[in-house]
């Protein structure tokens, strides 16, 4: 049996576990994980979320525009699946094309990150902002680890200083020069992935009378292995709903749909906190260590 298969008796566990409103880390059915985050160099983010590990970079480049847009810059998403993290990932998968698209909607389509920043030279010359994810261990809710992790790094990432002569040539700084550009991020975007399971058989759930389904936030590994659909929602801390992304075919009550997007407004406001506490401790820390260096340096003069 591979490492990803899940016994019959461990889903009638799960399943029977659900329906008393309990789950196998102790959580409550509506309960996320609590966030690790370690940041680190600019844009590089360890982020931790229960025992799914994510590794963020963020990088850039000077590049040309696309010809359509040619005064906006670029952002590409690059996610790596390793069979490191999960036997489930030894080839490409859904995963990593759903990652990508979520993220896609979530940032990019949702115009959090000003593109129109980024340009340096209207048809010639913006910026690319590059965002690598590798995944090291896998335990469940990779979409909204990898959206949560993809945006600290951007928040978190600094542009080099530059400047642009007459003729068109552009100097890049470095740090020692002039101080780095934070990107113009406009809202935080987060992503939240509810999972239903079907305690009944089909035919039943889908009668009106006998609608029932359970809904459980963040789900872990074996939780997806037994999960009937999910739903991805994307919002930010001004309760605007960004994107919404359903799978699977079990019917879900308006009704219900509603009071978990509510749920998840609750959620972009605790997250962003969280990303914005822990973003500023970072450049506070960033701040003493420049100044000291500066203290340093005169000294020596």
């Amino acid at each position: 049996m591979k490492s990803n298969d899940i016994s019959i008796n461990e889903t009638k566990y799960i399943i029977e576990s659900l329906k008393q409103g309990t789950r196998l880390d102790g959580r409550k059915l509506d309960e996320i994980r609590k966030p690790e985050v370690v940041l680190g160099d600019n844009g590089y983010v360890e982020l931790g979320w229960g025992q799914t590990k994510v590794v963020i970079k963020t990088s850039s480049e000077i590049v040309k525009p696309f010809e359509d847009r040619p005064n906006e810059g670029l952002l590409v998403i690059n996610n790596e699946l390793s069979p490191m993290a999960s036997i489930k990932f030894d080839e490409r998968s859904v995963d990593e094309v759903m990652i990508n698209r979520i993220i896609e909607k979530s940032i990019r389509k949702s115009n959090a990150l000003d593109l129109e920043g980024l340009c340096i030279k209207t048809g010639e010359k913006v910026w690319l902002i590059r965002v690598d994810l590798s995944i090291i261990n896998f335990d469940g809710n990779l979409i909204d680890s990898c959206c949560f992790g993809s945006i600290i790094s951007l928040i978190h990432f600094k542009l080099p200083n530059y400047s642009l002569d007459t003729n068109g040539n552009i100097k890049v700084y470095n740090l020692d020069e002039k101080p780095p550009i934070s990107l113009s991020v406009l809202h935080i975007p987060i992503t939240l992935s509810i999972s239903f399971f079907n305690p009944l058989n089909d035919e039943e759930n889908l009668k009106s009378n006998n609608n029932y389904e359970i809904s459980v936030f963040d789900a872990t590994m074996k939780e997806e292995l037994v999960r009937d659909s999910y739903l991805v929602v994307s919002v930010n801390s001004n309760k605007e709903l960004i994107q919404l992304t359903k799978l699977g075919g079990i019917p879900i009550d308006s009704v219900e749909l509603v009071n978990l997007c509510q749920r998840c407004y609750a959620y972009a406001e605790e997250l962003t906190e969280l990303i914005k506490t822990t973003v500023k401790r970072k450049e506070e820390e960033e701040f003493k260590r420049l100044n000291l260096r500066l203290l340093k340096s005169v000294d020596t003069r």
